[in-house]
């Protein structure tokens, strides 16, 4: 009959829960919804569902009915029977249906994924093979600007870290002044001129020697420094200059074997055991403070440390470059063993 409509619900114990199975026939093609529930249901609950959500129940795809053949006579439907019977087909009519409509999904899925990567593959070969400018200079610009990040990562640990073993090496330097007057002031030395007069950095560490000395703050000049950069021993040109300002001979005592800031300390140790003097001040600019101090505090000397001014003619920047030039050579010569 045309345009007939019905609708058939089985529920049945399906362990461990009870199940319903709706039938809904139209036109001669049934669809299928299963429904679980938690307890055997009564009539008024099963009554219930279907005034209250009948409407949302999600059928399957359906499958058209078969007639079924009436046989002829009763040897050919004794036929019939057993032709049935001995298909070995497992489970209800319903879960061979849902078992269908599983398979059926499944192999759509199979070629809707098969389908998305040959897809992909094309989208990668045309890329590859076309060389589109615009996206490969997307990728380009992501690669640089990821690579730049972890340069500036790399880059920002390590300072760190060496900024650590740096400042944990070389102290502070110890510049309070624990004395009215000292025993002795230590003048770390530098590089004379070419033609033996004394340079702008020299002069200024043996002018707050020079004014210590006058002060009355140290009672006597230790003179550090051997011909490093030239032939001119820088302790005799200090001592020439400071003479002529009018320190006295007897109160200046020369170094003339040290080549580094390591040597003017040690050097400088044995003339103070020498002279049984108790403390001293160590004389030197900003920059070198922190090497020269590392070096007093190495070979145990009683001392504070004293900062010379700058030469005048030094700017800000060139003093900056001076403290970074002078901190990594202390670490170069650290990590060398020569500290």
């Amino acid at each position: 009959m045309s345009g007939a409509v019905s609708l058939e619900l089985n529920v049945y114990f399906e362990e461990p829960f009870w199940v319903g199975m709706f039938y809904l026939s139209i036109d001669n093609k049934t669809k299928i919804c299963r429904i679980v529930f938690k307890t055997e249901p009564t009539d008024s609950e099963v009554y219930q569902l279907i005034l209250t959500k009948y409407h949302k129940l999600k059928y399957s795809n359906g499958y058209k009915n078969k007639e079924k053949d009436k046989p002829k006579n009763y040897k050919r439907y004794q036929r019939l029977i057993k032709k049935q019977s001995s298909k070995l087909e497992t489970g209800t009519k319903s879960m061979q249906i849902l078992k269908q409509e599983y398979l059926i999904n499944k192999e759509l899925k199979k070629k809707e994924k098969r389908i998305n990567r040959q897809k992909k593959q094309e989208r990668l070969y045309q890329l590859k093979n076309k060389n589109v400018k615009q996206n490969i200079g997307v990728i380009k610009t992501l690669s640089f600007l990821e690579a730049k990040m972890v340069i500036i990562l790399i880059i920002g640990l390590f300072i760190f870290v060496n900024g650590i073993i740096f400042f944990t090496v070389f102290k502070n330097p110890n510049k309070k002044i624990k004395n009215i007057v000292y025993d002795c002031g230590i003048v770390c030395g530098f590089p004379a001129n070419n033609d033996g007069t004394p340079s702008k950095i020299m002069q200024s560490r043996i002018d707050a020697g020079i004014w210590l000395y006058k002060n009355n703050k140290i009672k006597k000049l230790i003179l550090s420094g051997g011909a490093v950069k030239n032939e001119f021993v820088e302790a005799q040109v200090m001592k020439d200059y400071a003479l002529n300002l009018g320190v006295k001979s007897k109160d200046i005592i020369v170094e003339t074997k040290s080549r580094s800031t390591y040597h003017n300390l040690m050097y400088c140790k044995d003339i103070v055991i020498e002279n049984n003097f108790k403390d001293c001040l160590v004389i030197t600019n900003s920059w070198h403070l922190r090497k020269a101090d590392h070096y007093a505090r190495k070979f145990k000397l009683n001392y504070s440390m004293y900062q010379a001014k700058k030469p005048q003619e030094y700017s800000m920047f060139k003093v900056l470059m001076l403290h970074l030039y002078t901190n990594g050579v202390m670490y170069k010569n650290f990590f060398k063993g020569l500290s």
